[in-house]
């Protein structure tokens, strides 16, 4: 397959989701956003594709001018305040294209405490109502590999 859009990573980390897919569609033009300026520096150390460029940034300050045509979530959403997820869907909704492709693997759990984190866990009906308000769920499934310790408790929506 291969794609030569925009896709963004927000909340990257040190870049693992940014660089394979960077590495995965080298026409693609792949920015990751962190507000860690030690976790991009050590992005950068690990060396980054061409196609890969990080941003230190809020995700809730994007410019609103700027889109992509793929949002890619791992890891972001459960990293902030349940509170801000709200705002979190309001700015993946405002910078993708029209047409754009939202890509999320979540976090679900039902063994933690809510107000423990982070991560902060979320639940399918958290997750599936507070998207469903601009986007339209096209398929869902466990992934094949997680996160370490996370086993059974990621999901994917696309």
């Amino acid at each position: 397959v291969s794609f030569n859009g925009s896709v963004w990573v927000p909340g990257a980390g040190i870049g693992h989701d940014a660089r394979l897919i960077a590495e995965e569609f080298p026409d693609s033009e792949v920015s990751a956003f962190e507000i860690s300026e030690t976790a991009i520096h050590r992005a950068t150390e690990l060396g980054l594709p061409d196609n890969l460029k990080f941003f230190f940034a809020d995700i809730f300050a994007l410019d609103p001018g700027k889109c992509c045509d793929v949002w890619f979530e791992h890891t972001c959403f459960c990293a902030i305040y349940p509170e801000q997820r709200e705002a979190y869907e309001n700015a993946a909704n405002t910078h993708l294209k029209p047409g754009g492709i939202f890509v999320g693997v979540f976090f679900i759990g039902t063994d933690f405490d809510p107000e423990q984190g982070p991560p902060y866990f979320s639940t399918e009906t958290e997750v599936k109502g507070l998207f469903s308000k601009n986007f339209s769920l096209i398929d869902e499934w466990s992934p094949a590999s997680c996160y370490p310790g996370r086993e059974g408790q990621e999901k994917v929506y696309l």
